[in-house]
C-alpha cells in the first residue's frame, strides 16, 4: 500500500512542480509548451497508478481476527467462528505456504491462503496464533 500511494503522490507532485517551473522560468513558447505537456503527463501517470494500485492492494479481502472466545476468519466476505476448545491445532502448510487451522469432531480443517499478513509471513503468523490457542486453552487470554 506504501508503494502505490508514495509513487502516486510523488509523481503528482513531481508533474505539478514541472508544470509550475515552465511557466515561470522565462524560457521560449516551444520549451514551455513540451514541460506543461510532460508535467501534465506525469500527474495522469501518478493520479492513475494510485488509483490502480490501490485497487489492486485492496482487492485481497481477508482478515483473521483473534478473540479471547476464539477466532474469526473473514475471507472474501464470508466468516467463519471457531471457538478455542474446538480447534485442535494451527499449523502452516510448507507446500503451499497456507495456514491450516485443523478442527476437532466433524468439523473439517480451514485453510486461509499464504502470503503476509500486516508485514508477518504466513509460518510466524501460524505459529503465533498456535501460541495464542494453547494459552486460550489455560484461560491466559487477555481481554
Amino acid at each position: 500500500m506504501r508503494f502505490a500511494l508514495a509513487f502516486g503522490s510523488s509523481a503528482v507532485t513531481l508533474g505539478a512542480l514541472v508544470m509550475a517551473a515552465s511557466f515561470l522560468t522565462r524560457q521560449s513558447e516551444h520549451v514551455r509548451m513540451i514541460a506543461a505537456s510532460c508535467g501534465i503527463g506525469t500527474v495522469i501517470l501518478g493520479a492513475a497508478s494510485a488509483v490502480f494500485g490501490m485497487q489492486r492492494v485492496l482487492s485481497d479481502d481477508r482478515c483473521i481476527v483473534v478473540r479471547t472466545d476464539g477466532l474469526v476468519s473473514q475471507v472474501n466476505g464470508s466468516e467463519t467462528f471457531m471457538a478455542w476448545d474446538s480447534i485442535a491445532s494451527i499449523r502452516l502448510d510448507p507446500g503451499v505456504g497456507a495456514i491450516v487451522v485443523e478442527r476437532r469432531g466433524e468439523y473439517a480443517e480451514l485453510r486461509m491462503e499464504g502470503g503476509t499478513f500486516r508485514g508477518w509471513t504466513s509460518a510466524t503468523l501460524a505459529a503465533e496464533l498456535d501460541g495464542m490457542r494453547r494459552k486460550a486453552s489455560f484461560g491466559m487470554l487477555r481481554a
